[in-house]
This record gives C-alpha cells, structure tokens and sequence, in this order.
C-alpha cells in the first residue's frame, strides 16, 4: 500500500456562544451552513435553552461541529458569586454592582496576588463543569479556549487549563499567531490588502499603562508564545493545534480566506499533518450589544455576511476540496 500524507487540518471556531441572543443566532447559522466546527461556549453566561438549540443544531446538520469552553474572566458574573478582589480597569456601573461581576480583565494578567489566582482557579473550574452539566453526556468539550486570550500570556493560567484539561486530554487553542515570529515555519507574505494580525493585536494596547504593554510586547517579541505552546503540548501533553488567526487578519473577504487556505497547504507540505486554527465572532445583527466591546457587533456582522454568502461557500467548498484540507472539530482533527 503506497504512504500517503495525513492531509492538512482546518478548524473553524465561533467564540462567545452565550454572551447574546444575535451572536448566538449568528453562530447556529454559521453551523448550518457547515462552516464553523467548533462552537466556544462562555459557560458563565449561557442559558439552558440556548445550549438545548446548539446541540439540537449541531445533531440536525450531522454532528460535525464540536463544542468547546470558552473560559471568560473578562465579562459577565462570575458563577461563583463572591466580591472581586480583582483590579477594575474600566467603569462598571452600568452593568449594577461592580462586586457582582468577574473584573479579572486581560490587561491586569500580571497583576493579581496569589489569593487572586485561586479564586480564578476556582471559578474556571466552575465553569468547566457547568458546561459538562449543560452537555450532560450528549457532546465531549471538544476543546478549551479563553476569553480576550488570555492564556495566550499568562503561564499561571495555563497551569489551570492543565488541571482542567489532564483528564481528558480536552484540546487547546494554540498560543502561537499565524502571523508572529514565533511561526515555524513561516508565512508567505500577506495579499496587499490584508493587515497583520500582530498590527491589529498592538492597536488595542494604546493607552494601556507601561508595565504592563511592556509585557505583552515581550510575550509577543521574545517567543513567549512558541514556549507556551511547548507547555502546552510537550510538558502537559495536550493536544494543540500549530496555530491561530482571528478576525480574519482584519479583513474577512473571501481573498483572505483563500490566501490562508493556500498557506496551510503549503506549510502542510513542510509539516505535514498540519493543523491551523481560524476563530471567528459572529453575530446576525449589528445592533445588539454593549459599546465598551473591543470587537464590535458590527465587525461580527460583517464576519457573519461573508460566510454566509452562497458564492463564499461554494468556492470555500471547492478550494477545500481542491487542496485536500480535511475541516473538522478540534477532537476530530487532532485525537481522531
């Protein structure tokens, strides 16, 4: 029997299922469409009956999407309803009482005391078995992600993930961006139009105090990432796709999609067996949501109207198939 190559692996994912009713709606129809294949669920702010139309959804267009733990300490209530000792970076009093809500925010990663971190460990692991309860057997966790990425950065909160993740060997979203420095091997140059994801990362840091953009400057500089993932999947020994891209490097058109599905071809060819990460933020409206989001609804609308577009599925359909790029749940591509 001739060897053949493992084909290269693409995994979809929607994140932030449960923080609204549009970004749900848009998630569920971005599955019908058999496009995304993993949904990341904020198990903090999900309702019963959305998890219910999820997996009904899921089953109803034949059980290719996996359903994973987006780990949220950055919006929303805690389930463990206690006061925050967390630093607030931002205003809370629109959303009622600040002692109410889970403030541990992205950008005060490297500030929290030792008494901070296991309260974080408890309400992570909280959360991770209230969504075993919501699946309540009839879905594995295909996979574990964070809220603003914040295990990107911070290597105690991949301590955490670990004692959440050991177990079962739940798949983890990569620490390494498809555009960084920490890509082995590296990237063709971008279409002309598109923006680097690492210019986009850098963008959302204005205003944000010295040390701490200090940092993350040095996460993304010095291959803190490319460490992580070593972490990651040497040390814990769980499974990790090579990479990830979000939103699409700032421009989600179907020459940006078609320009990374030629790239993991071609770094398949180098690595073969490769498997890349694309998670998106849709939403079927571009009304609904709050204004203090750094990813807007209407940035999520426009993600949700090109994926949507029977001209972008046909040709997604037909370069996938063209190039031999097997597209599934993280379970499915990385455990079998």
């Amino acid at each position: 029997m001739p060897f053949s190559l493992p084909k290269a692996g693409l995994i979809i994912t929607a994140d932030d299922y449960g923080i609204s009713d549009s970004v749900n709606q848009g998630t569920l129809e971005a599955v019908r469409k058999g496009i995304v294949t993993s949904v990341h669920v904020m198990a903090n702010l999900v309702t019963e009956t959305a998890m219910e139309e999820l997996k009904d959804t899921i089953i109803e267009s034949g059980n290719r999407c996996g359903i994973g733990l987006h780990l949220n300490t950055t919006w929303g209530k805690a389930i463990i309803q206690k006061p925050a000792s967390f630093k607030h970076s931002f205003d809370l009093s629109p959303m009622g009482d600040a002692e109410d809500y889970f403030v541990y925010r992205m950008l005060n990663t490297y500030e929290h005391n030792q008494t901070d971190f296991i309260e974080m460990k408890n309400e992570l692991v909280a959360q991770y078995v209230r969504l075993g309860d919501l699946l309540n057997g009839d879905f594995p966790i295909d996979a574990i992600s964070s809220h603003h990425n914040i295990h990107f950065w911070d290597a105690d909160f991949l301590k955490i993930i670990k004692h959440i993740a050991s177990d079962q060997k739940i798949p983890v979203r990569s620490p390494i961006r498809l555009t960084t420095d920490d890509q082995r091997p590296k990237p063709e140059d971008y279409p002309k139009k598109t923006k680097p994801l690492a210019r986009i990362a850098l963008k959302n840091l204005e205003g944000v105090s010295g040390g701490t953009l200090k940092l993350l400057l040095t996460a993304i500089c010095a291959e803190k990432l490319h460490e992580h993932h070593n972490v990651l999947t040497e040390v814990y020994k769980l499974p990790a796709p090579k990479n990830n891209t979000g939103h699409w490097f700032g421009q989600p058109e179907w020459y940006a999609m078609e320009w990374f599905m030629h790239e993991l071809n071609r770094l398949h060819m180098l690595s073969p067996g490769y498997v890349s990460e694309i998670y998106m933020h849709l939403s079927n409206s571009p009304d609904e949501g709050d204004h203090r989001w750094d990813y807007t609804m209407q940035n999520r609308f426009d993600e949700f109207s090109v994926i949507s577009k029977a001209s972008f599925i046909q040709k997604f359909n037909s370069e996938k198939e063209r190039l031999s790029i097997r597209h599934g749940s993280y379970r499915d591509l990385l455990q079998g």
